[in-house]
Parts: structure tokens; C-alpha cells; sequence
């Protein structure tokens, strides 16, 4: 019997792409925001105010589950297309990918947009940092077995590729017309916000 996967073409319209493309841009745009949250928690001087606030255990958990969810939004991206019902990333460029999908598309600008998306894509499939992460999130993530952490995924591996992630999001959005917002214009709201929650503990720090 063959392990060989069989492609499954989950996506059949525009319009399930449209929607695809929709959550994806919101998926993309949580993942950046959770690079900076994670970024800004490792900071000497939110850590300094965490620990004099006696906070540090709460803020190990915040971070965890960030990195948790951040993994697993970066992985199943890329996920093998297996059941009809499937609406990731890799099922949208499947469909893009399909012949002469892309002659669908009128303007020039987003037929380049969509092709944009689908070179990223091809490469992003084969980056060994994506085979790392992959691993690490079935070993340790969706599952609890014996894992060799030597040669595992490091935090740069994580944010390099959540940021590349969210760009391919991004392409499609605009390739399929259904955003209009550059994700780093979204983010300055993102920012702000960070900025309030943890200028607390950068304050705690200053008062001493």
C-alpha cells in the first residue's frame, strides 16, 4: 500500500479563495503582532519590572501560549492538503497553481501579486528552517513524544518565518482584492497598544 499523499484540490472557486484570503491576512497580521509582543517581553527592562513586580510567572505564561499559538499558525500554513474541507494557505495556492488559474485574473497587478505569493510559497516548502519548526510541532506541539532538541528550531527560525509567512498572506490579500491595508500600517495599532501594556512594567522600573 502506498504512503504516497494524494492531492486533494479542497479549494474549487474564487469566492472559497476570497474567503481564504480574508483569514489569512488576519492570521498574517496576528503573527507579526505576536513577534513584537514576544520581542518586547524579552526586553531587559519589561523583565527587570516584571520581576519586581512579581510577575514573572504570569509573563512565562503569556509568552508560552504566544509561542504556542505563533508555531502552530506558521505550520499549518504549510500543511499537506488532505481533506476537502482544508482552507490553509497551502490549500489557496494549490488552487492558484492549478493551469491557467491565474489567466483568470484581469489585471496585471494582482495576477503579479498572486504570482508573488506562489514563488514565496515554492520556496518557503523547502526552507530547512520550515522542516524544523514542522518537526518540533510534531514532536512537542500536537503531540508529547521523545524529541532530540539539538539541531531544533531556534526563536529567530520562528520570527524569520512567521514574518515570511504573514507576507505571503499579504500578497494573496491584495492578489485577490480583498484588502487594501499594507499589514505594517495595521501593526502601528498593534504597537500603540503594546506600548501601553508594558510601559507598566517598564515604569516599575524606572521608580526604583
Amino acid at each position: 500500500m502506498s504512503n504516497k499523499i494524494k492531492l486533494v484540490h479542497a479549494v474549487k472557486d474564487w469566492n472559497t479563495l476570497n474567503s481564504i484570503a480574508v483569514q489569512g491576512y488576519a492570521d498574517g497580521l496576528e503573527c507579526l503582532a505576536s513577534v513584537d509582543l514576544l520581542e518586547r517581553a524579552n526586553a531587559p527592562e519589561v523583565i527587570a519590572g516584571v520581576n519586581k513586580d512579581g510577575l514573572a510567572l504570569t509573563l512565562r505564561l503569556l509568552v508560552n501560549s504566544t509561542l504556542f499559538r505563533l508555531h502552530v499558525f506558521v505550520v499549518r500554513a504549510f500543511a499537506e492538503v488532505r481533506h476537502p474541507d482544508d482552507r490553509h494557505l497551502r490549500a489557496a495556492i494549490t488552487f492558484l497553481k492549478e493551469d491557467g488559474r491565474l489567466g483568470d485574473v484581469p489585471w496585471p497587478v494582482h495576477r503579479q501579486r498572486l504570482e508573488k505569493a506562489i514563488w514565496i510559497f515554492d520556496r518557503a516548502l523547502i526552507d530547512q528552517r520550515l522542516a524544523r519548526l514542522k518537526h518540533m510541532r510534531n514532536k512537542q506541539l500536537a503531540h508529547f513524544a521523545i524529541y532530540e532538541t539539538e539541531g531544533g528550531p531556534t526563536y529567530t527560525d520562528l520570527f524569520e518565518f512567521a514574518t515570511l509567512t504573514a507576507s505571503i498572506w499579504e500578497h494573496l490579500g491584495y492578489g485577490t482584492q480583498q484588502i487594501m491595508i499594507d499589514m505594517e500600517d495595521q501593526m502601528k495599532a498593534y504597537r500603540r497598544s503594546a506600548e501601553t501594556f508594558w510601559s507598566a512594567f517598564q515604569r516599575a522600573t524606572a521608580d526604583q
